[in-house]
């Protein structure tokens, strides 16, 4: 058995190096250092199933603990030859061909070898779990734990790369053309969701041949006659008393309003086939600036043309040009700007489909923040894809797990304008909960401070048709919690308070406008009950142009850290307690 240490440890430090390759995009050394792996794992299988082995099968303690090699041993020898062959007949750069095309043939040659991947190690875990003995020594029992923490990692990658790869075809439209409407917003102008939708796109895939049918301004899908002739509409689940107001059957750019993308999703399936050229989708994609940016870090910088002149849209340059640096130079509704925005996003998705990209890890580093943060998601109405969209958060579905606390903050411009660039938000929790009986209480302090001047700007930054001074922000601040609300203050006097209920749950929102340069401070008082125990609360942050920043405090929850529990700027939706 100590014979075989080196084997083994030669076989995983193989393994390891071919899972670095295939994220790396090298499968063909993949594939080869996966075979060593097998090798590796094979002679110290050999060894440990050889007769020097088999009296101290039947040895107290010592059984175990060649039970456990000879497993580990052999579960390693399946998963280097599984992870061979996946590697060297499931390469993933031979999915994509000239012209923004999948080959869909190649994926669904894929989807066997892969999924034969995931249920090998799914079987290699089973086999590790099947060895676990009070009687292992630290040193194996340590090995043991360490290879079992990797293998579930790889696991949950392997089922995910299947189900991609089973969800994919039709996704690509294997089965007849599939439409995906692409909503472009902008935090500059926000709303619960993210931002304001200005532009849109509408992708097509036929035959996994993708294409950017049209790419445009939203507003020239308003309905011509207005308030007069609105389109029809029936309101989601709490949608008209949350977001009524905003007359999405007249101005579709407040479509994304809700801070559940799906919700949005299912507004844009209703409103989108009756605009002028409109047709039915089958899912919505929500790209805001920090996406575009992403997606150019993996393709490289554009040129588009405007006014005879060249502009070079690249990672470096693309949030700050679309965020402010477009309404300066095409003050207004500029036709220019509007057609300049679909002219930024047609050319990043033809670059998107047509330059090469680079390996799993990159795309993983580069797509993977967005998506956490809430810049890029996708929903669509077909169920299987959908349900594995809401699993890798694609999906941006509003979602809480049972017994869970929940605490949201949202904003919304209410002078449509694009002033929020300049928006900074300091959220401060402070929480206590009684162990004993359940009680909590809990003050949540925003502090909103607006960075526009109030001049030097065009007037679509900063004016207003309010006749409030330039510059001015007008925001309506909005907490969900499932706890009652005692007092809501701003700047210290006692203020008005809109109490509605969305997700099942209470929604308090109050209304602040803030002067250039000013700031202002809404403090929610919060009392209630504990959801269950352990104590856990789930922070679903919005995706505005500036982070937020927020310290979160707990104190009296057994088991819990030590407050603050969160201190620094808010990214993806994240968890503390439980």
């Amino acid at each position: 058995a100590l014979e075989s240490r080196t084997q083994l440890e030669g076989g995983e430090d193989k393994a390891t190096a071919g899972l670095d390759l295939v994220r790396a995009g090298d499968t063909p050394a993949a594939a080869e250092s996966f075979g060593l792996a097998a090798l590796e794992f094979e002679r110290a299988s050999d060894r440990l199933e050889g007769p020097l082995t088999w009296a101290g099968r039947y040895v107290p303690v010592v059984g175990q603990h060649v039970d456990a090699l000879r497993n580990v041993a052999s579960a390693g020898q399946d998963l280097g030859d599984s992870a061979a062959i996946t590697a060297s007949t499931a390469d993933y750069r031979t999915l994509t061909a000239e012209g923004g095309r999948v080959d869909l043939a190649q994926v669904v040659a894929l989807q066997q070898p892969v999924a034969d991947s995931a249920a090998t190690v799914t079987a290699a875990l089973d086999a590790v779990d099947s060895v676990r003995s009070p009687w292992l020594v630290g040193l194996v029992d340590d090995e043991l734990d360490r290879f079992r923490e990797e293998l579930a990692d790889v696991a949950q990658q392997t089922e995910l790369a299947a189900e991609a790869l089973a969800v994919a075809p039709a996704l690509l439209g294997a089965d007849g053309t599939a439409r995906y409407f692409v909503a472009m917003s902008t935090p500059a102008e926000s709303r619960d969701g993210g931002g304001f939708i200005g532009a849109y796109g509408l992708l097509e895939a036929t035959g996994g041949e993708l294409d950017l049918l049209e790419a445009g301004n939203l507003g020239a899908l308003n309905p011509p006659g207005g308030f007069e002739a609105p389109y029809a509409f029936v309101p989601p689940p709490d949608w008209e008393e949350r977001y009524g107001a905003y007359f999405v059957q007249v101005y579709l750019g407040n479509s994304g309003a809700s801070p559940d993308w799906p919700t949005n999703r299912d507004v844009i399936g209703q409103l989108f086939p009756q605009t002028p050229g409109g047709t039915e989708v089958d899912g919505a994609i929500y790209a805001d600036p920090a996406a575009l940016a992403g997606l150019l870090r993996l393709t490289g910088p554009v040129d588009v043309e405007i006014e005879g002149e060249t502009l070079r849209i690249g990672a470096e340059n693309a949030e700050q040009f679309l965020l402010v640096e477009q309404y300066v130079r095409f003050d207004g509704d500029n036709p220019d700007r509007k057609e300049l925005l679909g002219d930024v996003a047609d050319a990043t998705f033809a670059a998107l489909t047509s330059r090469p990209l680079p390996g799993i890890t990159d795309l993983t580093d580069v797509l993977g923040p967005l998506v956490e943060d809430g810049h890029l998601r996708l929903s669509v109405f077909e169920a299987r894809p959908e349900a594995f969209f809401d699993r890798i958060g694609l999906s941006g579905r509003w979602s809480v797990p049972e017994g869970s606390d929940v605490l949201s903050v949202r904003s919304a411009n209410l002078l449509a304008n694009k002033i929020d660039t300049f928006l900074f938000r300091d959220i401060d929790v402070a929480t206590v909960v009684d162990p004993d009986t359940g009680a909590l209480t809990s003050t949540v302090t925003v502090t909103l401070r607006n960075d526009a001047p109030g001049e030097g700007l065009p007037r679509y930054i900063i004016g207003n048709n309010n006749d409030l001074p330039f510059g001015t922000n007008r925001q309506v601040v909005t907490l969900h919690t499932p706890h009652t609300l005692d007092t809501v203050t701003v700047d210290g006097a006692p203020s008005g308070v809109q109490a509605q209920s969305e997700f099942g749950k209470p929604v308090y929102s109050a209304t602040v406008d803030l002067g250039p340069g000013a700031t202002r401070t809404v403090v929610f008082e919060l009392s209630g009950i504990v959801p269950s125990w352990p104590y856990r609360l789930e922070v679903l942050p919005q995706p505005t142009a500036n982070p937020d920043q927020l310290t979160l405090r707990i104190d009296g929850a057994p088991e819990m850290d030590a407050a603050p529990q969160f201190e620094g700027p808010l990214g993806p939706r994240f968890s503390v307690g439980g």
